[in-house]
């Protein structure tokens, strides 16, 4: 359940566009309209040089944000309704951690033994491969 503690939360939307040649930049500034209505804070930034790759977009994405928690997703992912909130709540409620989520594949099966791997880490090994799939600094 919810602690009854627990502050409300602000939720900000940092993106950083990588060098995307497809029309990302347009839907980002039509998207910005909607979250603001939404109450949402949305911070757009974009790379004006060669694409860098996923450590230097996620990089930018985190120095550009105000927030005190970082939560990350792919333009490929999808999440469940709750996931923020909850992910918010473990990480209030175990000082210190990192929290993280399993993962879905769809079609399901299609990646079965990275899903395995994925879903099967313990403490001490989601520790030493948190950056496996893209570094962060």
């Amino acid at each position: 359940g919810k602690s009854r503690d627990a502050a409300p939360m602000r939720l900000e939307i940092s993106v950083f566009d990588d060098g995307s040649t497809d029309s990302t930049w347009q839907l980002l500034e039509q998207w910005r309209a909607t979250m603001h209505a939404a109450g949402v804070r949305i911070i757009l930034g974009r790379s004006q040089a060669l694409p860098g790759g996923c450590g230097f977009a996620k990089n930018r994405a985190a120095a550009q944000s105000s927030g005190a928690w970082l939560c990350f997703q792919d333009v490929d992912d999808l999440s469940l309704p709750n996931r923020i909130e909850a992910q918010l709540q473990a990480a209030r409620d175990r000082p210190g951690c990192l929290v993280g989520s399993c993962v879905r594949r769809e079609p399901e099966g299609s990646t079965a033994r990275y899903m395995a791997w994925a879903n099967g880490l313990s403490d001490a090994q989601l520790y030493l491969h948190r950056f496996r799939e893209c570094t962060l600094l």
